[in-house]
């Protein structure tokens, strides 16, 4: 059986973050920070049925979406521990 485990030669350093990803999150970055500073007014300009739609599709960014979840029972000591660091 040949040896399958290759040592690095060469290449980024493991960690060491792509340069045209990092340059490219940047520039999204600015692009978003301005739209941000025009979005009142953008917004202004739409329909309240366009409005709605928007503010709709960006909710899932603002508000994380609440998951169903089973009740413990409160009679149980370690769920009732639990349910108490979930809180803080």
């Amino acid at each position: 059986m040949t040896n399958t485990v290759r040592i690095k030669q060469g290449g980024r350093a493991k960690g060491t973050p792509n340069k045209i990803t990092a340059e490219l999150k940047s520039i999204l970055k600015e692009v978003v920070n301005n739209e941000l500073a025009n979005i009142e007014e953008r917004l202004n300009t739409l329909d309240n049925k366009q409005r709605i739609e928007l503010v709709i599709k960006l909710l899932p960014y603002v508000i994380p979406k609440q998951e169903t979840t089973n009740e413990l029972p409160l009679n149980n000591a370690k769920a009732r521990r639990l349910i108490w660091k979930e809180t803080i």
